[in-house]
């Protein structure tokens, strides 16, 4: 016997019901692997910085290698004000207030920003970027317990992304905190803010190994 049932007048088979329920616990699951593998890295990255850098003295830490260019305090800085920038968009989200732009609306200028962005946060540092004001470390001295702060602020961003598990596969666009003209998929969003980490990491590396080569 056959069962259908009609969807704003469509009718679904009982093997089209099935397909559609498979895509989407497959698509439940696929979200789940990615919040743990993001949740893992975001741990890996606060033990490192906190095993390479947690030693080191207020006056190392705010060590400047030369003019334009960041101490280790600021690079740290700079990732909390990043990732701190998206928390009141994550909880508008999880709210249900958060308002979508036109451009948000638009597929391919989502799929653009997205992969635009994730490839200018890439790890490997090759392309040089320059961060926008809202994102700008400060320029004063930077206490040493920034590396503290850190660990903390982790634990934090990592309890917001396991918060927006139900929405995570649900192709929500945001914006970004910098411009709401520059849109992509809260999925994207989290990935970005963890390739960017990564980057930084390796920077702050760098600074120490140029600063006690």
């Amino acid at each position: 016997m056959k069962i259908t049932f009609d969807i704003i007048n469509r009718n679904f088979s009982d093997s089209d019901i099935f397909v559609l329920l498979h895509n989407i616990i497959l698509k439940k699951k696929i979200m789940g692997d990615k919040i743990t593998i993001w949740k893992e890295k975001l741990q890996s990255i606060s033990s490192n910085i906190n095993s390479e850098f947690g030693s080191m003295s207020s006056e190392d830490l705010n060590w400047n290698p030369g003019i334009e260019k960041w101490s280790i305090s600021q690079i740290i800085e700079h990732i909390i004000k990043t990732n701190t920038s998206y928390f009141p968009i994550f909880d508008q989200l999880r709210e249900g207030t958060f308002k979508t732009t036109f451009f948000g609306k638009i597929p391919f200028m989502t799929s653009l920003f997205g992969i635009l962005i994730l490839n200018s946060v890439k790890p490997d540092r090759k392309r040089k970027l320059k961060t926008l004001n809202i994102w700008e470390p400060s320029t004063s001295f930077i206490s040493a317990d920034i590396v503290v702060h850190f660990k903390k602020h982790q634990q934090q961003l990592i309890q917001k992304v396991e918060s927006l598990k139900e929405l995570l596969d649900k192709n929500i666009v945001i914006h970004s905190p910098a411009n709401k003209y520059i849109v992509y998929t809260l999925d994207t969003s989290i990935e970005i803010l963890v390739l960017h980490e990564e980057r930084h990491l390796n920077q702050a590396r760098e600074i120490r190994r140029m600063k006690f080569s």
